[in-house]
């Protein structure tokens, strides 16, 4: 059995290069730079994240809801997350 043979019996289909749009993820993202990490205290409202994910929250926040977050700094550097609320 190919790789062909067990996407049909998971009924999942090869699409052709048509199928897609082409481009960089400038055209579907909007990129943003962090700014240096705020006052965190525990009973501040936004999550604050770093390299390494959550590390406290802020009474300020700097991106929207359903942001995706990369980190940029730090050995954990590349590592991605996902906020639903202002972060």
């Amino acid at each position: 059995m190919n790789f062909n043979d067990n996407l049909e019996k998971m009924d999942i289909s090869i699409r052709s290069e048509d199928d897609f749009n082409y481009g960089s993820l400038n055209d579907i993202a909007l990129f943003n730079n962090g700014k240096s990490s705020p006052e965190r205290n525990d009973k501040f409202k936004y999550p604050v994240f770093g390299a390494n994910g959550l590390i406290g929250f802020s009474e300020n926040y700097n991106a929207e809801n359903n942001t995706i977050i990369i980190g940029r700094v730090g050995s954990y550097c590349g590592n991605v997350y996902y906020s639903k609320y202002k972060c």
